[in-house]
């Protein structure tokens, strides 16, 4: 108990270890919530979503094993089945791939950076997860007066785009498509002009492939839940101070906010909820 008492938030650069929901026993009654809420790092009502909606999404994320294990032993006797994945076997990027070509029984994939290729039975596919990579720049000038920085200008720019991770049986790591400098020329006869149209296409024939391969697409309807755990990540980068007139200086810097990482660790959770 006291190792609970002592836990702190972890912090995003930190490799923790995610206590991941999987199932209940049965309905929670409402007398059990003041004794779940404290264990965990989601509000009442997304605590109710994920039941309701059978989402096997992270509760809570710890510093230490130590305390995922207690967490876990503990919902575990509240009749809350999880699983604990560590944030290192989550957060590695898939490889990039540049074009796929379809055979009659295997994949030729060819990697974004090398142009090195790779043969993939059609048979050994496992996953293809959808969702998107969300960027967004905040460029901001603050004026440095009497000691203190006042914000003089400031920009944002938003840039959302789609991409898909792709899974075998065998490999976690996966490959990952970007539309943007993506070759569809694989998909032959069927390609269309814009990217917009052939990744639907390239979706549909990834997936019947094989009859074990499975389609997960709701990452644009959970990525909120997701954020109370896994939140997009934030870097601010100063690009420097330059002088003005009489003596004044601005400080001109950029926030940057993403969503890659936890994409990442939601698409490979799908992984080991299927495969590992």
């Amino acid at each position: 108990m006291n190792v609970l008492k002592n836990r702190r938030k972890v912090d995003a650069w930190e490799k923790g270890y995610n206590v991941i929901f999987l199932s209940i026993n049965e309905t929670i009654p409402d007398i059990k919530l003041p004794e779940i809420l404290p264990l965990i790092e989601i509000d009442e009502k997304s605590l109710r979503k994920i039941f309701q909606e059978h989402n096997q999404l992270p509760l809570t994320r710890t510093a230490t094993l130590e305390e995922a294990k207690i967490v876990a032993e503990k919902l575990d006797f509240l009749g809350i089945r999880t699983r604990i994945i560590d944030d290192f076997s989550l957060s590695r990027e898939p490889s990039r791939i540049r074009r796929i070509d379809f055979l009659d029984e295997e994949l030729i994939i060819t990697h974004f950076n090398s142009g090195k290729t790779e043969r993939v039975f059609k048979k050994e596919l496992s996953l293809v997860v959808c969702g998107f990579f969300y960027e967004r720049r905040i460029h901001s000038i603050e004026e440095r007066k009497k000691r203190q920085n006042k914000l003089k200008e400031a920009s944002e720019f938003d840039n959302d785009r789609p991409l898909i991770d792709i899974y075998t049986k065998s490999n976690s790591i996966g490959y990952r498509v970007f539309p943007n400098g993506f070759d569809f020329s694989g998909l032959g006869i069927e390609k269309k002009r814009l990217a917009t149209e052939n990744l639907p296409m390239l979706l549909e024939k990834l997936s019947s492939c094989s009859s074990e391969v499975n389609l997960i697409d709701n990452y644009t309807r959970i990525y909120k839940l997701l954020r109370n755990i896994w939140d997009f990540e934030q870097s601010k980068n100063s690009i420097g101070w330059r002088r003005k007139g009489f003596g004044g200086f601005e400080l001109e810097s950029e926030l940057l906010i993403n969503n890659l990482n936890q994409f990442t660790k939601y698409s490979r959770l799908q992984w080991f909820l299927k495969n590992g």
